[in-house]
């Protein structure tokens, strides 16, 4: 962590990635599992 009162890049970079990986989890959990669950749907 960085020292109190330091205004480094880290934690904005830390909250950026964050939210890409959030971002890209729900796009690849759309992409992926919408279409298999629409295949189970119809074969059910």
């Amino acid at each position: 962590m960085s020292a109190p009162g330091t205004h480094g890049p880290d934690k904005a970079g830390l909250a950026i990635a964050a939210g890409l990986a959030v971002l890209a989890g729900v796009i690849f959990w759309q992409t992926r599992a919408m279409p298999v669950a629409a295949q189970y749907a119809r074969v059910g």
